[in-house]
């Protein structure tokens, strides 16, 4: 089978996703500080470890360069207490504030 060689490194690539998630999520209410210090740990982790990546590994090393350049404004949602995280999360908050300036 042709894809059989991909899973392990579809295995790998998908954990790291899922902790990614759990780092970003905070849902331990964790402070700016120790989020980055935890995400930081991860992508260390991907980049030692990025050889076992096998045919995602271009893609493990355009993600670590992107949140590379994007480092210094990642974690500035994490200090203000409130402040949506996504766009998503922004969006829903401002259309939560036109439907209630519509209704008064």
């Amino acid at each position: 089978m042709e894809t059989a060689e991909l899973w392990p490194s579809l295995r790998l690539a998908s954990r790291w996703v899922k902790q990614a998630t759990h780092i970003l999520n905070n849902r331990d209410n964790h402070t700016a500080g120790q989020v980055k210090a935890s995400f930081r740990g991860l992508i260390a982790s991907m980049a030692r470890h990025g050889h076992q990546a096998g045919p995602l590994e271009d893609a493990l090393q355009h993600f670590l360069k992107v949140t590379r350049s994007y480092w210094p404004g990642l974690f500035l949602t994490y200090s203000v207490e409130g402040l949506p995280r996504t766009n998503n999360d922004l969006e829903s908050m401002f259309g939560s504030v036109k439907r209630l300036d519509r209704r008064i």
